[in-house]
């Protein structure tokens, strides 16, 4: 057969097509096959791309050998198999191909399905050949060892910085028996490799690859080059650099010198994004060329906007040759850090404690750090009145100074706690880079709740007045434990036809301490499918709802997981039991009725086994009609199996939703 270049499925019923037969002996290197199924395997199983050369072509045969116990003992052997067989078509081309059905044996009278070349990377080669046969009819099995198709192949790609292989991919698709049982098949798939002809890789990286400047404050800016290093053939690179929105912001990307120093370049995208959070830069040699060596690739300006750390993300990164080929890289990310900038924040930033119920006292301190020259400190502290009550508060002198002015109030009703403190000559400035405490302020819990502890108005300033740039944090107590947990999720059934309801079953529990009003959603992997509230549960009680998902338009031969989530409280910290997982629940083709995401002979013949078949026995006949009842096979939901199941699955029949 020579290669089809046709994409679209080629069904034909073949009768009295082939006048002459060829019997095909096994190889020396038959493998066995086991009792009660098969075996398939290719030869041969290993090719050396680098010994097969550039531009030089190699075969490999498929082969199956199937056991004489194989099917029912009135009808031993095989009646119907289909398979995938699949490679990379970045490395190897197939120029042409060849099939074998068991004609010797079945005859003429066969039904063949082929989707002749696939490509299912989307890159306009082939890269996957199906093919299906089926005896119509009641022939002899088959059952013994034959080739059964073979592939000639092109070595388009010889690998420059790493070996390259692939696996020459057999999947079993089904071979079946007389009553379209599936036979147990051990498949042994083949490996093509080749190796490469430099040890060097490229590497992408963030140069420089750490910055930690405690002077890079808010307002001041900095540049980071994206470098590349060890490239040969180069004549496109992409990548995108993420990074801290709530810290830094980009201002400015721009090509560097490398690419465009050896020919005309052309910007694909440039594109800053402060909202997400990330710069993405694409950019091609249109002329001249190839680029080879190390050099900027571009680079990135950001303008800082807050403290902390965070890492100058390189993702979604790509080089690629002059065929567009992908150039196999390491990638080395950046890191920033300006932590060391003046703080003032409540310590301990948090106080999550069980124990801690009316009338229970405790105390945070207002701590500084990372300080340098400092002379005076203002700020305000908001809680919440309705479960703390201020009892009072000490400043603590920096190493024992006595040389300051404190001017201090509370504010109890309304939740506010104000200090000013000021130092005054002979006191020196203050620096320290461990924090301090500066004022303790003591509490008295009155009732079940959460606070911030609101840490707002802040002002540091030198000994001229002038204001010192700093970062002020909040706390946050909680006194009665806020967690809801998600305890079961179960659906109804594991497989289904799209159109139809399935059910599933959610238990959800209170696990705190305070009556809580909480909603939960259930997914099908990241599809919501409904959300439900749960209104007033009661603190260590649970509530079990029941979701309904509508299956219709659902995409099928998909596994889909199924997951409940509870929605996280404010101040709830044990999350993880927020959301939980089931397991999976398959949407089936309609008429797909074994879930191989094709409707086929397989499946015709499973329904003509039960054809006939009923919910309930009928005590007027003298056979049993629940014996072979398959409710899956009841597609009109009439409680019996019979012609108009069978018209809906021979009217699905051929279609197919693999890729």
């Amino acid at each position: 057969m020579n290669l089809h270049t046709n994409k679209s499925l080629s069904i034909s019923l073949v009768v009295s097509l082939l006048l002459s037969t060829v019997i095909l002996a096994a190889p020396i290197s038959a493998k066995p096959a086991p009792p009660g199924g098969g075996v398939v395997w290719l030869e041969p199983s290993y090719v050396n791309g680098s010994t097969v050369g550039l531009g030089n072509t190699f075969k490999v045969e498929l082969w199956a050998n199937i056991s004489t116990t194989a099917g029912l003992p009135a009808y031993p052997g095989c009646f119907a198999y289909a398979y995938w067989f699949d490679w990379d078509d970045t490395l190897i081309n197939l120029t042409s191909y060849s099939v074998y059905p068991p004609t010797d044996i079945w005859g003429s009278n066969i039904f063949t399905a082929e989707n002749l070349l696939k490509d299912m990377d989307g890159d306009t080669q082939k890269d996957r050949h199906s093919y299906s046969v089926t005896a119509l009819g009641a022939p002899p099995g088959w059952k013994d060892g034959r080739k059964i198709a073979e592939y000639t192949f092109k070595v388009i790609y010889q690998p420059v910085w790493w070996d390259a292989s692939c696996i020459l991919d057999i999947t079993d698709r089904g071979f079946g028996d007389f009553d379209g049982a599936s036979m147990t098949m051990t498949v042994y798939d083949g490996l093509y490799e080749i190796k490469a002809t430099s040890p060097l890789k490229p590497k992408l990286y963030v140069n420089p690859p750490s910055i930690y400047d405690a002077s890079l404050e808010p307002c001041k800016n900095f540049t980071v080059n994206i470098k590349v290093m060890n490239v040969t053939n180069l004549y496109n690179f992409s990548f995108k650099l993420g990074f801290n929105k709530t810290i830094l912001e980009a201002t400015q990307a721009k090509e560097g010198p490398f690419l465009k120093s050896f020919g005309t370049t052309t910007v694909n995208k440039l594109e800053i994004n402060n909202t997400g959070g990330y710069v993405w830069v694409s950019i091609s040699l249109v002329t001249g060329g190839p680029a080879a060596g190390s050099g900027i690739l571009a680079n990135v300006t950001f303008h800082v906007i807050g403290a902390g750390e965070c890492a100058l993300d390189l993702y979604d990164t790509s080089l690629t040759d002059n065929l567009s080929r992908e150039v196999p890289h390491d990638v080395s990310d950046g890191f920033f850090n300006n932590v060391l900038m003046p703080r003032i924040f409540v310590d301990p930033p948090s106080i999550v404690d069980p124990t801690l119920l009316p009338p229970s006292r405790f105390a945070i301190n207002i701590s500084i750090g990372n300080i340098t020259n400092m002379y005076d400190y203002v700020f305000k502290l908001g809680y919440n009145t309705a479960i703390l009550n201020c009892l009072g508060f000490e400043i603590i002198p920096f190493n024992d100074e006595t040389h300051f002015t404190p001017i201090v109030s509370v504010n109890d009703p309304a939740g506010v706690i104000y200090v000013n403190v000021t130092y005054f000559d002979p006191a020196p400035p203050i620096t320290t880079i461990p924090p301090v405490a500066f004022v303790t302020i003591r509490f008295q819990v009155t009732g079940l709740g959460s606070s911030v502890f609101d840490l707002y108005d802040t002002h540091l300033s030198d000994p001229t007045g002038g204001s010192i740039v700093h970062v002020a944090t909040d706390g946050l107590l909680v006194v009665a434990i806020r967690d809801v947990a998600i305890l079961s999720v179960k659906a109804s059934t594991n497989a289904t036809y799209v159109g139809r309801l399935v059910n599933i079953t959610v238990v959800a529990e209170n696990q705190g301490d305070l009556a809580e009003t909480f909603n939960v959603s259930v997914y099908y992997n990241d599809n919501l499918i409904e959300t439900k509230e749960i209104t007033n549960l009661p603190s260590k009680e649970n509530k079990t709802l029941i979701f309904t998902w509508n299956t219709t338009g659902v995409q099928p031969c998909i596994n889909y997981t199924i997951k409940a989530k509870a929605e996280v409280l404010q101040y709830e910290t044990d999350t993880a039991d927020n959301e939980l997982i089931d397991g999976k629940v398959k949407i089936k083709m309609m008429g797909d009725i074994n879930g191989d995401g094709q409707v086929d002979i397989f499946d015709v013949r499973i329904v003509g086994k039960a054809f006939g078949s009923a919910a309930v026995d009928d005590p007027t006949t003298p056979w049993d009609e629940t014996e072979n009842w398959n409710p899956d096979l009841d597609f009109n939901f009439d409680g019996k199996i019979d012609i108009f199941d069978l018209r809906m699955v021979a009217k699905e029949y051929g279609k197919s939703c693999l890729p």
